[in-house]
């Protein structure tokens, strides 16, 4: 049984009487994130407090854990002062991310499983069907015979240009000190939630426009289905670290394209 704040209106201040067993407990005990209330310690402290045996009963059938009850794990931290850390509730997981520490600077633990794969793979996979028929076969490159070399070299450059831009500002922002324990919303994300992948989709692009294959550019929409999955799951991740202020942030900043 997990121990929390007592919900029952047949136990007069029955809020009242957990906190000061939860307070008890705690100061005694050493306890540190949950409070396992042992039959003999209720039954003497309650004594203590001058409560009566039919309200023990009552609080041993009602005993949970309520996230809604934070005031009064609260009020419980600053009346302990010294030993606030043993009174705090436990927070359910929620699902479909992992929790973890705002100041891990581990980037692994913010990125989707195995992401250095999909990261070596995708572009491995691009480039062998783009040279194949970009400079081998040719299958689906007849539209570079309609628009001239010189837009399509102007275009790549533009796009790879835009792509390095968007990368380097956004690994000199994430990656110089580890991630931050911060929210960034100012800079580059101020503009796109996401200004890292969203130039490496722009240097898949540029080869795109260089060659015109349609292959390539049919392979490119898968490309861009695989990150924006990984972007869904990394955006779980900081909506679990930072709430209400990255819901917030989501709202007026876009995921790829920019506004401006």
């Amino acid at each position: 049984m997990e121990y929390g704040v007592v919900k029952n209106p047949e136990v007069e201040n029955s809020n009242l009487l957990y906190y000061h067993l939860f307070k008890i407990a705690a100061t005694k005990n050493n306890i540190v994130t949950r409070v396992e209330l042992s039959e003999s310690f209720i039954d003497q402290e309650m004594h203590s407090l001058h409560y009566s045996l039919n309200d023990h009963e009552k609080l041993n059938e009602t005993i949970f854990l309520g996230s809604s009850e934070a005031n009064l794990f609260k009020q419980c931290q600053h009346d302990m002062k010294g030993i606030e850390k043993q009174c705090s509730p436990v927070i359910p997981q929620k699902k479909g991310a992992d929790t973890m520490d705002l100041k891990d600077k581990n980037p692994e633990k913010r990125e989707i499983p195995h992401s250095h794969l999909y990261h070596a793979l995708l572009p491995i996979i691009f480039v062998i069907v783009w040279v194949l028929d970009s400079q081998i076969l040719e299958l689906s490159t007849f539209l570079s015979e309609i628009v001239p070399f010189i837009v399509r070299a102007a275009l790549f450059a533009v796009f790879l240009g835009t792509a390095i831009t968007l990368m380097g500002l956004s690994h000199k922002a994430l990656f110089n000190e580890g991630p931050p324990d911060v929210l960034l919303t100012g800079g580059i994300f101020s503009y796109t939630r996401n200004p890292m992948y969203l130039g490496i989709l722009f240097i898949y692009i540029s080869f795109i426009v260089l060659s015109i294959s349609l292959i390539s550019a049919a392979l490119f929409v898968f490309v861009v289905y695989a990150y924006t999955k990984m972007v869904d799951y990394e955006e779980n991740i900081l909506e679990e670290l930072f709430g209400e202020e990255y819901k917030e942030y989501k709202k007026r900043v876009p995921k790829w394209i920019p506004h401006f």
